[in-house]
C-alpha cells in the first residue's frame, strides 16, 4: 500500500494558509552584482510574496549560539524555495535567514521550516 503524500501536501499547504495571519514578503537579489564601465551595478531586489505562520522561538531553546533571543520561526508553503540570501520582511522589520529546513518526508516536499534572525 502505497501513501499519498502529495494528499499529505495539499493538507499542509491548507493549514498553513488557514493560519496565515498575512502575507509575507521576501526580498531576493534578481542576479550577481555586475561591472559596467569600471562601476559596479548592484542588481536589484525582486519581492516575493510567500504566506506562512510565524512564531517567536521558546526561551527554553535559546541557546546563544545557534538560537539567540528574539529569532523567529516560519514555516512556509512548499511552492517557494528560500535561499539563505533571502530577507524575510516581517512587521516591517529585515530578517536574514539562519537555517532552512524541508519537511521531506519522500520526493515530495511539504513545507519549509526557516529560521530568521533580525
Amino acid at each position: 500500500m502505497k501513501f499519498n503524500y502529495a494528499r499529505m501536501q495539499s493538507r499542509a499547504d491548507y493549514l498553513i494558509t488557514r493560519y496565515n495571519e498575512k502575507p509575507f514578503q521576501v526580498k531576493r537579489k534578481s542576479g550577481p552584482n555586475q561591472m559596467v564601465d569600471g562601476e559596479v551595478v548592484i542588481a536589484a531586489d525582486t519581492i516575493i510574496n510567500v504566506i506562512g505562520v510565524c512564531a517567536v522561538i521558546n526561551k527554553n531553546l535559546v541557546n546563544n549560539t545557534t538560537i539567540l533571543q528574539g529569532d523567529l520561526l516560519m514555516t512556509i508553503k512548499h511552492d517557494i524555495e528560500p535561499i539563505m540570501s533571502d530577507v524575510f520582511i516581517v512587521d516591517e522589520q529585515d530578517y536574514e535567514v539562519v537555517a532552512i529546513e524541508k519537511y521531506q518526508p519522500s520526493s515530495t516536499i511539504l513545507a519549509y521550516k526557516v529560521q530568521l534572525r533580525a
